[in-house]
């Protein structure tokens, strides 16, 4: 099973980010980084950006009458995962009239439901299924669904350059995607 644990997109330098763990049973788990210059489909960066004003909402502190008004721009999602529930934080940048830098808030981390019959603040109903549908799109990005419409990440296939894209796993060093391809050809008996 694949946790996102954190989703961020850099829209000025066209940059993505995912940080999440692989779960292997009683093998234990996998943590992997995946930086890419690839962009992510339209419908992933429209998932984030969908969360802007019910994230600038949480936040508390933007009383308007129309938060629409205000230029806000998702940076990152912030996802735990503790007794299987569903938990986030979000990193908002919000525009400023007087400074050439935004406004970076973030949300208070909350359940999707509480935890253990705890009561407690939990994420509000539409915003729980906003994430859920942004983890499902970022699960598609981890697995090769960026713009360039790869249809496996792993396919035996020559890609020079691969945008900048590179893999960590458990903490070691970055490695070029087309490197980690041809390892894995090699491994599953495939020409390199």
């Amino acid at each position: 099973m694949v946790h996102v644990k954190k989703f961020s997109w850099n829209e000025k330098d066209r940059e993505a980010s995912v940080s999440y763990v692989i779960e292997r049973g009683k093998d234990g788990s996998e943590r992997h980084i995946l930086e890419c210059a690839d962009a992510p489909k339209p419908e992933l960066l429209e998932a984030l950006q969908a969360l802007a004003l019910p994230a600038l909402k949480e936040c508390e502190v933007i009383r308007t009458l129309d938060a629409t008004e205000i230029d806000t721009r998702v940076r990152s999602v912030s996802f735990s995962w503790s007794l299987d529930i569903m938990g986030a934080s979000i990193c908002l940048l919000v525009a400023l009239d007087h400074a050439d830098q935004p406004l970076v808030l973030n949300t208070p981390h909350k359940p999707s439901q509480p935890y253990s019959g705890e009561t407690g603040h939990t994420l509000p109903e539409g915003m729980v299924e906003k994430l859920e549908r942004l983890h499902v799109l970022v699960e598609r990005y981890i697995d090769g669904d960026p713009v360039r419409q790869q249809t496996d990440l792993f396919e035996d296939q020559e890609t020079p350059e691969d945008n900048g894209c590179t893999l960590s796993v458990n903490g070691g060093p970055h490695v070029p995607l087309a490197t980690v391809r041809r390892a894995l050809a090699v491994i599953k008996g495939k020409k390199p």
